[in-house]
C-alpha cells in the first residue's frame, strides 16, 4: 500500500484555532466589534471552515501532495489526550481499528509544548470527562470558580500536589521513542512549539526527529517564539485587537501568514528528509 498520508497529532494549533478572527465577517464587522469582543472558551464548531482551509496542516499537505489525517476532524472520531503524544499513544492503543491509517501513513507531526497537561483515562475521558480541566488556566478557573463541582476541584488539586515535571516529561520522551520503533516504517516529526524540554538529552534519533524553527538564516528557539518575534500571531493581524475594541484577552494563535510561515518550515523539513532518501 502506497504510503501517501500524513497524520497531524497536537493541540489549538494543529486544528488551527484562533483563524475566525481574520477570516469571519461578523468578527470583523463594527456592529460586532462596538459591543466589545469576547474570546469564547471552548470555541464554537462553526469555525471550522477556516480552520480547515488555512491551517498550516492543510498547507502542507496541498504543497506535497499528501493525504491529510488530523486528529482534531470530527470524522476521524478520534479522543484528544492532553498533548500530541498522549492523543498518538492512545490511537496506537486501538492499532487494530487504525491498522489501515498507520499501514499508509508516511510521517507522523506532533506538535509538541513544554506545558504540562492533566489527561486521565478514566476521568477526562469518561462520561463526565468535560467536567474536568487540562491546562494550567483552566486548572485555576475551575479551583477559583465557586460554583465549581466540589470533586472535580479535589481532584484538580490531588493532581497538582502530586505531579512530577520531570518524570512527565520523562514519561513523554519514553513514549516517543517507544512508537517510533514500534513503527519503523513511518517517520516521526517533532515540531516544538513551545521549547521541549523533554528532548534535551534523548538519544539522537529523538533528536533528529525535531524540525528547525528557521527562516531565511534566522533561527528560532521554537515556533511560538518565531511567532512572536516575527509579529504574526492573531492578534497582530486582526481587526479585533488592532483598533479602539474592548477585549477579554489577545488571541495569541498563528495568523493566516503565521500558518502559512510555519507550513513553509514544515515543507522545507519535510523536502530535505525525502532528498536524502535518494
Amino acid at each position: 500500500m502506497e504510503r501517501n498520508t500524513i497524520i497531524f497529532t497536537g493541540a489549538s494549533h494543529t486544528f488551527g484555532l484562533g483563524l475566525e478572527w481574520e477570516l469571519d465577517p461578523i468578527l470583523n464587522s463594527e456592529e460586532y466589534l462596538q459591543k466589545g469582543v469576547n474570546i469564547p472558551i471552548p470555541r464554537p464548531d462553526v469555525y471550522q471552515k477556516y480552520w480547515r482551509e488555512n491551517r498550516w496542516p492543510t498547507l502542507v499537505c496541498n504543497e506535497l501532495g499528501y493525504t491529510q489525517y488530523n486528529v482534531h476532524d470530527s470524522e476521524n472520531k478520534i479522543l484528544i489526550g492532553g498533548n500530541a503524544v498522549e492523543t498518538l499513544w492512545m490511537m496506537v492503543k486501538k492499532e487494530n481499528e487504525l491498522k489501515d491509517l498507520f499501514s499508509k501513513t508516511k510521517y507522523i507531526v506532533l506538535e509538541t509544548g513544554g506545558n504540562v497537561r492533566w489527561y486521565d483515562e478514566e476521568l477526562h475521558g469518561g462520561i463526565d470527562g468535560d467536567k474536568y480541566p487540562n491546562t494550567v488556566i483552566e486548572m485555576i478557573n475551575l479551583i477559583n470558580n465557586p460554583n465549581s463541582d466540589a470533586l472535580v476541584v479535589a481532584k484538580t488539586l490531588e493532581w497538582i500536589d502530586n505531579i512530577d515535571p520531570v518524570i512527565y516529561s520523562k514519561e513523554l520522551t519514553d513514549k516517543i521513542l517507544y512508537l517510533t520503533k514500534k513503527y519503523p516504517e513511518i517517520k516521526f516529526i517533532i515540531l516544538p512549539w513551545h521549547q521541549l524540554e523533554p528532548i534535551k538529552n534523548v538519544s539522537k534519533l529523538l533528536r533528529d526527529s525535531i524540525v528547525e524553527i528557521k527562516e531565511n538564516d534566522k533561527s528560532y528557539k521554537d515556533v511560538n517564539n518565531f511567532l512572536e518575534k516575527e509579529k504574526i500571531q492573531v492578534w497582530n493581524k486582526a481587526k479585533a485587537f488592532n483598533g479602539n475594541y474592548k477585549y477579554n484577552m489577545i488571541e495569541q494563535h498563528a495568523s493566516i501568514e503565521g500558518h502559512k510561515r510555519v507550513a513553509d518550515i514544515v515543507i522545507n523539513h519535510i523536502k530535505k528528509l525525502e532528498n536524502e532518501k535518494k
